[in-house]
């Protein structure tokens, strides 16, 4: 699509400069000009980072309500919000989408798979008959624990962690 419009734009500068006058001209120029700013927002907006809360948050600045969620949803429905007028705020949406993708991950992958599947062995203590007492080797989880403790700190801090 981006190579389209590119050769659109340069087919559009070839014409002989007595067509360049004419209100015609003009308007498909800004078309092109148009199309060609929008379409990196179309393929940000595309991304799989891009969750509900994030086009909610597109549709509350836009005021147009995008069917996103939609079988049918088109290209067509996502250009009658004013993408251009919130260029920035869509980028910054879009960037935010991929650093929360990435935190999601760290957080599912190093912190909540590791906690899943870790063992503390529970042993019993000379003298009592009930489990009292951590055994095994407590040195390992309590770094980890540590390392994960300054990690979450470390996310808590990012503006990107308000998700979560």
């Amino acid at each position: 699509m981006t190579e389209t419009i590119e050769t659109f734009s340069k087919d559009c500068t070839k014409l002989p400069s007595t067509t360049k006058k004419y209100d015609a001209f003009k308007e498909l120029k800004t078309e092109i000009d148009n199309m060609i700013e929008i379409i990196p927002l179309v393929e940000a907006l595309a991304k799989p980072s891009i969750r509900p809360r994030h086009w909610e948050e597109i549709i509350t600045m836009t005021n147009v309500d995008i069917p996103y969620d939609s079988d049918t949803f088109t290209l067509q429905e996502l250009l009658k919000a004013p993408l251009l007028k919130n260029k920035d705020d869509i980028e910054d949406i879009a960037d935010s989408a991929d650093k929360q993708e990435k935190l999601e991950k760290q957080l599912n992958k190093d912190i909540a798979e590791y906690w899943e599947d870790a063992d503390l062995d529970i042993g019993t203590r000379k003298g009592v008959d009930a489990p009292c007492m951590l055994t095994g080797n407590i040195v390992d989880i309590q770094e980890k624990l540590d390392e994960h403790i300054v990690l979450l700190n470390q996310m808590n801090a990012m503006r990107y962690v308000k998700p979560f």
